[in-house]
């Protein structure tokens, strides 16, 4: 007699595969959720890091202007200042000759959102007699994609020695009087930078600050501000 193993040739139900099917759809739209959200992870983090190599190269440029504030011979540094922009007399030379002091401007376009710089060299004259022209020579886009620390808030803020605390600075309104302007001796800078115009673009923005002090700011002047001869 032979013995015959019996098998059983019973399949899935429908009901089995249908809830087979729906697990396996649920598995698979939690792991494309995870590719998508790693795929947006790495594309914020490129895009900050390529905006905040952008901030600071243009952070760098304005602080070695801002550094490069001379008097030109008693007109003090600072040309005019306001939150937005500001024109100083600048020199950035090998310190050869005098005659190479230039008109710098660093300014920011809230409608195009760019930090612009503007140089004027001169074409004429004897120091402290210079001439300039009347357009810059120079115009260079430092950063495309600019926006304000937070909102309202100045891309340059003023500061002079506060003569009731020695030691201490306070901050001057804006846009710089003409004595304001003679007494400032700090300058910080302020701005945030957005990879891209897209809606999350706020949440890869780099926000960076700066502040450069007169060189040539006397402390022991009646205003406490640049000594000027």
């Amino acid at each position: 007699m032979i013995a015959r193993v019996r098998t059983d040739e019973r399949g899935f139900t429908l009901v089995e595969l249908l809830t087979a099917m729906l697990i396996g759809l649920v598995i698979l739209g939690a792991g494309l959720a995870i590719l998508d959200r790693s795929w947006n992870a790495s594309a914020e983090v490129s895009d900050r890091a390529a905006g905040l190599a952008s901030a600071r190269s243009a952070m760098a440029q304005i602080t070695r202007d801002l550094r490069s504030q001379v008097c030109l011979g008693a007109n003090t540094p600072i040309i005019y200042g306001d939150q937005n922009r500001v024109r100083f007399y600048a020199d950035i030379s090998d310190g050869s000759s005098r005659n190479a002091v230039e008109i710098r401007e660093i300014a920011y376009d809230a409608s195009a959102r760019t930090l612009v710089e503007r140089v004027w060299r001169p074409t004429g004259g004897t120091y402290p007699n210079l001439t300039y022209p009347t357009q810059p020579t120079v115009t260079n886009l430092l950063l495309e994609r600019a926006w304000p620390a937070s909102s309202g808030a100045p891309i340059f803020d003023y500061y002079a020695w506060d003569t009731s605390d020695g030691g201490a600075t306070v901050r001057l309104g804006t846009p710089l009087s003409a004595s304001d302007a003679a007494r400032t001796i700090r300058i910080v800078v302020s701005f945030q930078s957005r990879p891209s115009n897209k809606p999350s673009a706020a949440r890869r923005a780099s926000d960076l600050q700066n502040e450069v002090f007169v060189r040539s700011a006397d402390n022991t002047s009646a205003t406490g501000g640049p000594s000027c001869a």
